[in-house]
């Protein structure tokens, strides 16, 4: 039996680089709920109404409720906090399923519609669209909970009714392989849902420790490339994080650096008698360190690269006595890995920290021509293996 649902939620979220109407954020709250269970009416309401109504059917002779939605880990995430809703999905868990109508268009897309909207969907099966009414209010900056009741509810039925339609029509486009596929993406996207709304719990005062103490060995490490690269190219505005300067250093090239230099004064206006500065382009030519049976080889198998794997490859070719080189790699090594780890898991992690002290990834089914699962803010499937 399908049970299709969707939420009308608050916008409240303002933080940068967050999802305005984000289910992690303290301050959203859902406005309205609805729901279809099965050939029945449209019904609308709070969360606590459409729980009430899903375990009458769950109560019911039925095999399996399918849970439907467009984009339905959205609406998911706001149900899990409620705890009846928790207790639901545990109680009932052989017998609830998901269908996300999202996620199935874009399977039988062949992954080609990357995060397909419920309007374009609309169009593809001939199902009408939605009014833009309610998104010109909140384009307008109105909170959801101010916008008309009766406006709001319609907005919400019409999305139940069209995501319902979509379903049953999406079913039919299907052979049975790709419907249990579908369901079992549908088991993915609960999981997921769990687990962002589990979290994972991130220390601020440990994390604070470290990077302070980080930031004095990053600092030391800079110095030390600072002075060995003034000493072996003359150039003394060296930056780690510039690529092409690394590449000028080992494979031999031009260091740019820009300074102001007097070019008279001004003659009228409010800065009339003031000298007058204009950008001068100083530039040093270099032949770099690497010796140049390295260089040659190097230049042949990677061009200019400095990537890491291109610098394991040099220490591992060139004559151990050029001392110049293994100490400037070692210190470009020992620098991108602080600086990675510093601003990527320390500055990065912190500023994706909620107000319980809790990091909630966003795991995403749909964002890959591939179909592989991702993930963002922060992307914990590529985490540091070291410590």
């Amino acid at each position: 039996m399908l049970f299709t649902l969707d939420l009308e939620t608050s916008v409240n979220c303002k933080d940068e680089g967050r999802m305005s109407g984000s289910p992690h954020y303290s301050g959203n709250s859902v406005v309205l709920a609805g729901w279809k269970a099965g050939n029945n009416a449209v019904g609308t309401g709070s969360v606590d109404d459409l729980t009430m109504e899903l375990v009458e059917w769950l109560y019911s002779d039925h095999d399996y409720i399918v849970l439907c939605g467009f984009n339905i880990s959205f609406d998911l995430a706001y149900l899990l906090r409620y705890e009846k809703f928790r207790k639901l999905l545990v109680e009932y868990k052989d017998v609830i399923r998901v269908w996300d109508a999202q996620q199935a268009q874009y399977l039988i897309s062949g992954q080609s519609m990357i995060y397909p909207s419920l309007d374009g969907c609309c169009e593809l099966y001939g199902l009408p669209v939605k009014p833009d009414k309610i998104k010109a209010y909140w384009n307008s900056g109105m909170r959801t909970e101010d916008i008309p009741i009766d406006e709001l509810t319609e907005y919400l039925e019409h999305d139940v009714s069209v995501t319902e339609q979509l379903a049953r029509l999406q079913v039919k486009a299907m052979d049975k392989t790709m419907k249990d596929l579908c369901f079992i993406k549908g088991d993915d996207i609960l999981c997921t849902t769990i687990m962002e709304n589990a979290g994972m719990h991130f220390d601020l005062d440990k994390c604070a420790g470290i990077s302070d103490e980080l930031r004095v060995s990053l600092l030391e490490v800079q110095e030390k490339m600072h002075w060995l690269v003034k000493s072996e190219t003359g150039f003394e505005y060296f930056t780690p994080t510039k690529n092409k300067e690394a590449s000028t250093v080992l494979f031999g090239g031009t260091f740019e650096w820009d300074t102001k230099v007097e070019d008279g004064v001004y003659k009228s206006g409010i800065k009339k008698g003031q000298v007058k500065l204009k950008k001068q382009v100083n530039t040093i030519d270099f032949d770099g360190i690497l010796s140049p049976v390295t260089k040659t080889k190097a230049k042949e198998l990677f061009q200019d690269s400095v990537s890491d794997q291109v610098l394991q490859w040099i220490l591992e070719n060139e004559n151990p006595e050029n001392w110049a080189v293994g100490q400037f790699i070692g210190y470009l090594q020992d620098f991108r890995e602080m600086h990675k780890d510093l601003s990527t898991y320390y500055d990065g992690y912190t500023k994706l920290v909620w107000d319980d002290g809790m990091i909630r990834p966003n795991f995403q089914h749909c964002a890959t021509r591939t179909g592989r699962q991702s993930c963002t803010q922060p992307n914990l499937q590529n985490v540091s293996k070291g410590e």
